[in-house]
């Protein structure tokens, strides 16, 4: 559905049992969807003006949902491989989002509230969870993950914040970051098996850095 004017959508699906919603109001928004495979499901709703959604899914049973609602957002969302779920949710003004996933059964949520906040997950492998809430102006906020069954959530509330955690080797790893305040930066980096870290920070201009096995 759209309403209001220059918006633009696109839906391009291949295979069996694929769906896809879009719903555009405002002016100048553009949403684009491409599904290859069986059961892939993807809803892209924009609100504002020229703001950018885009998802691509192949394979079985992927899911995706974007949700905008401002101006000149970006989202983006790749999928490779069976039961994997993403959801972007922006609020605000020139916030970018990104999302890529190859494997089975991983899930990757990014919030952010404010004005140019950057938050980006890749994950490979499978059943590996990611979760990243922004809120405030000019965050930036990064997750990596390989093997299997990995978690990471990063929090931030605030503005000038930088926070990373890359996990990858065996897998089953745990990472956890909150940051409240104002010019923080967090970063954790794990590798060989089991890892665990948790990093709370409060207040402004602190850093903290994590390495266990990382190479």
């Amino acid at each position: 559905m759209q309403e209001g004017r220059r918006n633009s959508a696109a839906i391009l699906q291949v295979g069996v049992a694929n769906t896809a919603y879009q719903d555009q109001i405002g002016r100048r928004n553009e949403a684009e969807a491409t599904q290859l495979g069986l059961g892939n499901y993807s809803e892209q709703n924009q609100e504002g003006h020229r703001n950018e959604a885009s998802v691509e899914q192949v394979g079985l049973l992927n899911s995706a949902y974007q949700e905008q609602s401002g101006g000149h957002n970006e989202a983006s969302s790749t999928q490779y491989g069976l039961l994997n779920s993403s959801e972007q949710y922006q609020y605000g003004y020139r916030n970018e989002a990104t999302v890529e996933q190859s494997g089975g059964g991983n899930y990757a949520v990014q919030y952010q509230e404010g004005n140019r906040n950057s938050a980006s997950i890749a994950q490979s492998g499978d059943l590996n969870w990611a979760v990243q809430l922004q809120s405030g102006n000019r965050n930036s906020a990064k997750i990596d993950q390989e093997g299997d069954e990995n978690f990471a959530a990063q929090v931030q509330a605030g503005d000038d914040n930088y926070a990373n955690i890359d996990q990858d080797d065996d897998g089953s790893h745990y990472a956890t970051q909150m940051q409240l305040g104002d010019g923080n930066s967090a970063i954790t980096k794990q590798g060989s098996y089991g890892q665990i870290s948790t990093v709370l920070q409060v207040g402004n201009g602190n850093s903290a850095i994590v390495h266990q096995d990382h190479p």
